[in-house]
């Protein structure tokens, strides 16, 4: 999960690799139990740079809170960029009773961004986890992705629509697009009047 935040760039890294050199490293790289990597890629990598030996300290609490709380809490992220690493960290909407708050929700109030904001940035995941990744990395802006994203559902329900209609007026032409023989635009082009 802590992949989901983007590593600092070559010169941010080389800065801090300078700055571990002139005063050690400041904060522990943090580990589980297992020894897995949860807090300080960037850190881990500065030191390699610097030549200096890492110090590791080990997380006895939940890593997943922990990642969120540290990452979103210290990153230089945009409100779009909190909201889609908190959906890539809790795809789903929390489902408990009214009034009770999952981690979710606490997070995404403690970072003042809408519950409409969050909502979105599901979206986007949902139609593609790629999508989601190249907005955690600046490759691409939150609300392309989302036109994107729901561009890509309004064709679906579209070709959805398509293929009723040509399984009602046309069900041997249908079939031969169920069957991979046809595409849809074919079926529907081949058939005059239909549509």
């Amino acid at each position: 999960m802590a992949a989901v935040f983007p590593m600092m760039t070559d010169d941010e890294l080389a800065d801090l690799a300078d700055d571990i050199k002139m005063n050690g490293l400041i904060h522990p790289i943090i580990i589980d139990q297992t020894g897995m990597l949860i807090d300080g890629r960037n850190r881990l990598a500065a030191c390699d740079i610097a030549g200096i030996e890492p110090v590791f300290e080990q997380l006895d609490g939940d890593p997943l809170a922990f990642i969120v709380s540290a990452n979103l809490a210290r990153r230089n992220l945009s409100k779009s960029q909190q909201a889609m690493a908190l959906a890539l960290m809790y795809p789903e909407p929390d489902k408990r009773r009214r009034g009770v708050k999952g981690e979710a929700e606490k997070v995404r109030e403690s970072r003042g961004f809408s519950r409409d904001l969050l909502e979105q940035a599901r979206t986007i995941l949902s139609h593609s986890i790629d999508l989601a990744t190249d907005v955690m990395a600046g490759r691409i802006h939150f609300d392309q992705a989302l036109q994107k994203a729901k561009s890509a559902v309004q064709a679906s329900r579209s070709t959805g629509a398509q293929q009723a209609e040509l399984q009602t007026k046309a069900p041997d032409v249908a079939a031969l697009v169920s069957d991979g023989r046809l595409t849809l635009d074919e079926g529907i082009s081949g058939l005059p009047g239909v549509w």
